[in-house]
């Protein structure tokens, strides 16, 4: 028994600035989705026993109480995330957000993103309903079904990683509104099946819609064969992330001070 995968298509995708601010095309990163279905269904088989997306952590959109999207979600690297520790740290001390969550602090954080669009009087995330990360608004396009998945949420930094909740904490001291946050699932979730319109324009007939780790270097960690404990591993893509995988989150005044993060795949293991 082996696994074989190909690689059946490409494509590029890049942040597009629109008056000094960065956003990212999710109306063409879905056509390309779909277009790899098409693929697929033509070249290979229109049965999916499973379909799964992954990527980059942290960003995020806002949908209205009809499932609209508010816009384009703005990039990790737009600049109205600069200078937002000041603001944050006044509002919830530093310390007390890391006891908290977990999580190294650097300014794309969707805590600190959240916290510019307040900043901002944006008027998206006051008419907001919902916000989902970039995978899951992907999965909500195939399946009309709007959840949040376990490895993306926690990394947000407004996930309780002690507790495994929304922290309503840090949503209230940064002024996000807390009926916006999604459920959250555990990685390996079904989803749901295929819309039939998606169907119909992809030619794939059935497809159900898991959910993999969506946070990509949780994905990547995941698939490394650990042997022993003496061990760690290194993640390169766009930057390297270096660690190793532990039983628990280590949320210490030692990680703290090294600014040390999680990357948290599932619950803990018992």
């Amino acid at each position: 028994n082996h696994l074989t995968i190909q690689q059946i298509y490409r494509y590029p995708n890049s942040m597009v600035k629109v008056h000094g601010h960065y956003y990212w095309d999710v109306l063409y990163l879905y056509r390309e989705i779909k277009k790899i279905m098409s693929i697929c269904a033509k070249q290979y088989t229109d049965h999916l026993d499973g379909l799964g997306i992954d990527n980059w952590a942290v960003d995020f959109g806002l949908l209205d109480k009809n499932g609209e999207l508010l816009g384009f979600p703005y990039a990790y690297r737009d600049p109205k995330n600069n200078n937002m520790f000041e603001e944050g740290f006044r509002r919830m001390p530093r310390r007390k957000i890391y006891q908290i969550t977990g999580i190294q602090f650097l300014p794309f954080n969707t805590s600190f993103q959240m916290l510019a669009l307040r900043l901002m009087n944006s008027a998206a995330l006051d008419s907001a309903a919902i916000f989902l990360f970039m995978a899951d608004i992907f999965n909500y396009f195939l399946t009309g079904i709007k959840k949040a998945e376990f490895s993306v949420a926690s990394g947000s930094q407004l996930y309780d990683n002690n507790k495994y909740q929304w922290s309503k904490d840090i949503f209230d001291s940064f002024e996000i509104p807390f009926t916006i946050a999604p459920e959250v699932i555990d990685p390996g979730t079904v989803i749901g099946e295929l819309l039939n319109d998606v169907k119909d324009e992809t030619g794939i007939k059935s497809a159900k819609i898991i959910a993999p780790l969506t946070h990509d270097t949780g994905s990547a960690i995941f698939a490394v064969p650990m042997v022993g404990k003496d061990w760690a591993c290194c993640s390169s893509g766009t930057w390297s992330v270096m660690g190793s995988i532990e039983k628990r989150p280590i949320i210490t005044e030692q990680s703290y001070l090294y600014n040390f993060t999680q990357h948290i795949e599932n619950a803990p293991i018992n």
